[in-house]
């Protein structure tokens, strides 16, 4: 008798992180539980293609801090190909890489947030992403239709407004060890080495 290799399923959630957020987190936990992920790797852009005069921390301090950030997240990778590749990170590049990596027996989701799934039209061989992965998207309970045109899978969970954006310019503005910076919506553990290393100061 023969039997069924089981699927792996690996979720793939790519972005800057600059810095890695609670709302990156909540969104992984969130992935992990409702798609059945074996593993979701977190894969940090080199340069995204709709960022490219934004200045950004190192790839060392971008990457530590996801490190440090996943420490409890058994089930969270980090890959680091789309800085070794440098240059200007395009997913259908990186999908392309982990296909081949994995395999074809393995089923992959790309996940995404609702801004960067409103940009997915305009991502380079988008068509062609999905024709490797499928989307599954953050989206708010009760919003389950289509967008764009696009199906996806959603991942049902509460909007949270928080931007790295915002959360680099509260550090670069406060006193350190004040209030305002330790309620900076980071991991403390991540908040104790960007005020260490003083990365947006």
């Amino acid at each position: 008798m023969k039997f069924r290799k089981r699927e792996i399923r690996i979720g793939i959630l790519g972005g800057t992180f600059d810095p890695v957020h609670n709302a990156h987190l909540k969104l992984a936990r969130a992935a992990h539980r409702v798609l059945k992920l074996d593993q979701l790797i977190f894969v940090p852009a080199n340069i995204s293609p709709f960022k490219r005069n934004q200045r950004v921390a190192s790839a060392r301090d971008r990457l530590k801090m996801l490190k440090i950030a996943l420490k409890n997240f058994p089930w969270a990778r980090i890959s680091d190909v789309e800085m070794k590749r440098k240059g200007i990170s395009y997913s259908i590049r990186t999908m392309r890489y982990f296909r081949k990596k994995l395999g074809k027996e393995a089923r992959l989701f790309i996940v995404l947030g609702a801004d960067a799934f409103e940009t997915f039209p305009k991502w380079k061989d988008a068509k062609k992403i999905l024709q490797l992965a499928q989307i599954a998207m953050a989206a708010r309970p009760g919003f389950m239709g289509k967008l764009f045109e696009l199906s996806y899978i959603p991942i049902p969970m509460k909007k949270m407004a928080i931007s790295s954006s915002e959360i680099r310019k509260r550090l670069s503005t406060s006193e350190t060890g004040s209030r305002y910076v330790e309620e900076v919506p980071v991991p403390p553990a991540v908040l104790r080495y960007i005020l260490k290393k003083e990365i947006y100061s």
